[in-house]
């Protein structure tokens, strides 16, 4: 079995048999149940927002139970919400003697960074967690700590209440060949968000920590943000999933290679402006190791300080990791291999090679010299062979233009829309922060095991 690189104290532990690789086979614990995958007790008091006030949204701490003699838990809970209990089968929690929480004073069953742990023949170390947030407040201790439980035939990763993860850790992680991570799926706000639980995803997978086919949720679920229903669709095309409390981590419900939908090769966003577009296509590439973000739009100058300040947006909204490529020659990217690539924007693209073949001053034959700059886009696009994600402007629902040469870029940037349309595997037209899909063949997805949350 692999072993991290990393030595004392934040090694994960060694030594742990398998007793096969398959991930129908793993023995050592007879179950691993997510026992509640919240951050905190729903409903809130006096909210009447539509989680609270429909049957059944009750939610607790987050907590996994890890064979019959051990609960892994979150921060200590909070005093308005000490007496929730967890909901899970009772005999899930036969003869558990009491959790191991992240954080929290001595004696209390809390581990802090460098702390280890064994209970019912399951070793469990902590490793630092990031700084507290304005979303997590910080334990007594004053440090956050995340929890690498290590039984014969399964290794667990348990960080929600956490956050993002910080270098160190995914340095003690880096071979860790994790069977199951929990990773916390909200942004520095406190708001349930795909794009940073994909990063967190995308870190530990470039540290090498997680095993083929290993299973991946998302927990720390937070009364705002995004609702389990769209953090399901948004982590599904990365392997991950989320579960309602109570359900099995082990066993034939495990997920494997096979079962994790295949990413397309093409996808477009297209929308108006404001429509959330470019955050979305972030988002659908949060999980990615690297990105090429290829920007296509005028590089901002002292004229404009409005634009300087959009682009000023768009960078630090950008993971540290991504490449940003700052040119006009798309066909030229597309056509060389590589990490996948987020193209902002086919608009301003097409706006560049107008000014290159003189349509803004109607100079003779620029129609067909910018016709063959959108020939070559075309082309490249469909025989692109790496996965790419592009922006699109629907700047044809609004106003007719009031110049002729507006009316030229509306009309050649719908026919140049349609025609990556034809060429891509996916297409969604943007409204209001949502990706409608434009595809017959989509449908709704349910969630795994068969409920919503």
């Amino acid at each position: 079995m692999s072993t991290c690189s990393c030595q004392q104290p934040y090694g994960v532990p060694a030594g742990a048999a398998r007793a096969s690789r398959h991930p129908s086979t793993l023995t050592g614990v007879d179950h691993v149940t997510l026992l509640g995958s919240a951050s905190a007790a729903w409903p809130v008091p006096g909210c009447r927002c539509r989680r609270c006030v429909e049957p059944g949204t009750v939610r607790v701490r987050s907590a996994l139970a890890v064979g019959p003699d051990l609960v892994l838990e979150g921060l200590p809970p909070e005093p308005e919400h000490s007496g929730g209990r967890l909901q899970a089968p009772a005999e899930v929690l036969r003869g558990v003697p009491g959790p191991i929480r992240v954080g929290g004073p001595a004696g209390t069953g809390a581990l802090r960074p460098g702390e280890r742990a064994e209970v019912g023949g399951v070793r469990v170390v902590a490793l630092p967690a990031g700084p507290p947030t304005a979303s997590w407040s910080a334990p007594p201790s004053g440090e956050l700590s995340l929890l690498v439980a290590v039984a014969p035939g399964v290794r667990i990763l348990w960080a929600p209440d956490t956050g993002p993860l910080p270098a160190e850790t995914l340095q003690a992680l880096e071979g860790a060949d994790l069977d199951i991570a929990v990773l916390d799926c909200r942004d520095t706000r406190g708001r349930a968000d795909p794009a940073a639980f994909g990063h967190r995803l995308s870190r530990l997978r470039s540290a090498g920590a997680l095993r083929e086919g290993a299973r991946v949720v998302a927990a720390g679920l937070s009364h705002e943000g995004a609702g389990p229903q769209r953090l399901a669709r948004a982590l599904a095309p990365w392997g991950a999933q989320v579960l309602p409390d109570g359900a099995a981590l082990t066993g034939p419900r495990r997920v494997g290679p096979g079962e994790v939908p295949r990413a397309p090769l093409r996808t477009i966003l297209l929308g108006g402006a404001s429509s959330g577009k470019s955050a979305l296509a972030e988002e659908m590439l949060a999980a990615e190791p690297q990105v090429v973000y290829a920007a296509t739009g005028p590089v901002p100058g002292p004229d404009d300080p409005e634009w300087a300040q959009r682009v000023s947006a768009h960078r630090d909204r950008r993971p540290p990791w991504w490449t940003t490529m700052e040119s006009c020659d798309v066909p030229g990217l597309l056509r060389e291999p590589g990490p996948p690539v987020l193209l902002d924007s086919v608009g301003t693209w097409l706006a560049e090679a107008m000014h290159r073949s003189g349509a803004w001053d109607d100079e003779p034959g620029w129609a067909g010299r910018t016709g063959e700059e959108m020939e070559r886009m075309r082309v490249a696009w469909r025989g692109s062979a790496r996965r790419v994600v592009a922006v699109c402007e629907d700047v044809g629902s609004g106003v007719v233009p009031a110049t002729s040469a507006g009316r030229r870029f509306r009309d050649l940037a719908g026919k140049l829309n349609a025609a990556l349309a034809d060429e891509s595997e996916r297409v969604f037209l943007c409204v209001a922060g949502r990706a409608v899909p434009l595809d017959l063949s989509d449908a709704p997805a349910p969630l795994p095991d068969g409920g919503p949350l």
